[in-house]
């Protein structure tokens, strides 16, 4: 498959609604447009700025309503090239998107960042099928885990790897350059709160396309007594392509347990450099623990993006 034709696979259904709505924000009404001062007024108080550097991604995702914000803010930025999207729920299957993320790697070795936003069941795939062809990704971004912190699959496990461990597992085993971006990232000031939801959706037709499709998570989470929601998905990809919005990383061994009970699909950072009473810590360091970001600029950072 050449490179043109693998350009034009990006099959997702979300990323399609989302580059539809990117595209269609010029068409705004008045109303909106006055929205979109006031917007103007509150980003100006807080944001970071993207890489200047020429980045091309390949986007994994499981496609929903983060997935979608994520995919957005890639789109909007001048200086990222999106080679492709691989899905795990889409119109293309698994063997397919697999080759496809392969093709790629193969035309641009040692230059294709891969920024991994649900379980790692693809990734996991392409290093089994083809491990010398992985060898020249430059770097995984990783949204999975719970960081430092709580899970959310379960007390100590967060969703994207209890969804497929033994992936996860695969992932970080590997060797392969990789950055983490866990939940504990996603909680506190840069969680969106319902004015923020407003004013997003008041921006223009983006801003109300991403607005619109946290509906059914804003539920969920009201359900469960929090007037805030996460959205990890942008913010890992905030991180991968703003790097003044990461603020501290710690080297690590990343090690994922794949044995039932109830510390299933817990990843444990061994953090390089410190020494522990008990356990002897001579691992190979190849994960990257995000431990910090700039959860205040979170928000206005990406209102700033989709204008």
């Amino acid at each position: 498959m050449n490179l043109k034709r693998f350009r034009k696979q990006i099959t997702a259904a979300a990323l399609a609604a989302a580059l539809c709505a990117s595209l269609c924000a010029c068409a705004n009404t008045p109303a909106t447009q006055t929205g979109t001062t006031a917007a103007q007024e509150t980003t100006a108080a807080q944001t970071v700025t993207p890489s200047s550097e020429h980045r091309k991604v390949i986007i994994d995702t499981d496609t929903g309503a983060d997935d979608a914000s994520a995919l957005i803010l890639a789109a909007k930025q001048k200086n990222v090239e999106i080679l492709g999207v691989t899905v795990l729920v889409g119109n293309v299957d698994l063997e397919r998107s697999t080759k496809n993320a392969l093709a790629a790697l193969e035309l641009d070795p040692n230059e294709v960042e891969l920024i991994v936003l649900g379980p790692a069941t693809n990734i996991a795939k392409a290093i089994q099928k083809a491990p010398e062809e992985m060898k020249k990704v430059k770097r995984i971004w990783s949204m999975g885990t719970a960081g430092l912190g709580p899970g959310n699959a379960s007390p100590v496990a967060e969703f994207n790897v209890y969804a497929d461990a033994a992936a996860y597992k695969i992932m970080l085993d590997s060797g392969l350059p990789i950055t983490v971006i866990g939940l504990d990232m996603c909680d506190g000031a840069a969680q969106w709160t319902d004015a923020q939801i407003e004013q997003l959706e008041a921006l223009n037709g983006t801003g109300s396309f991403v607005a619109k499709s946290f509906g059914k998570i804003r539920e969920f989470y009201k359900a469960n007594g929090s007037e805030t929601v996460m959205n990890c998905d942008s913010l890992a990809m905030m991180c991968a392509l703003y790097p003044d919005f990461v603020k501290s990383t710690v080297n690590t061994h990343a090690s994922c347990l794949t044995e039932e009970g109830e510390a299933y699909s817990q990843v444990i950072f061994y953090k390089e450099g410190f020494t522990y009473d008990v356990v002897k810590n001579d691992f190979a360091y190849n994960t990257v623990l995000v431990t910090e970001v700039n959860k205040d600029a979170y928000f206005n950072t990406y209102l700033e993006a989709i204008k």
